[in-house]
């Protein structure tokens, strides 16, 4: 059996992967709640309480992560006189907070290893997606 059929097995509310198949953004989200908003609020208003509004999510499927995966692995694995070529573009200047304490032990792990080093989870912030805020 082929690991995207295991992969849908595993998670049967994902669907079938689609690579054509926009995410929800949240504009999507905010207009399905500007549409429903009249109802919902009249039914609180009426003493009803708070009703769930279902909002269909659309992502990405296990065969897209893997992509997503396969991709970022073919980036953090080339290498140039066996330096990771990652770590080029890693290298801190010499004055910056980089390559102070406490950041140092870090920075020199992600240049011997990017691969390893970077996060599994990283952080996705509003301003720029990356946990250092830069």
């Amino acid at each position: 059996m082929s690991s995207a059929r295991r992969s849908l097995r595993r998670w049967p509310d994902m669907g079938r992967p689609d690579a054509g198949r926009p995410w929800t953004r949240p504009a999507d989200v905010r207009e399905a709640v500007r549409r429903k908003w009249p109802v919902l609020l009249a039914s609180f208003l009426a003493g009803h309480g708070w009703e769930p509004l279902p909002v269909p999510l659309r992502g990405p499927g296990p065969g897209e992560i893997g992509a997503l995966r396969r991709s970022l692995q073919s980036v953090t694995g080339q290498r140039d006189e066996g330096q990771p070529r990652l770590a080029q573009g890693l290298r801190p200047y010499p004055g910056g907070w980089r390559a102070a304490k406490p950041y140092l032990q870090q920075t020199t792990a992600r240049l011997q290893d990017p691969h390893r080093a970077l996060p599994r989870y990283p952080m996705v912030l509003h301003r720029g997606g990356w946990p250092d805020g830069s």
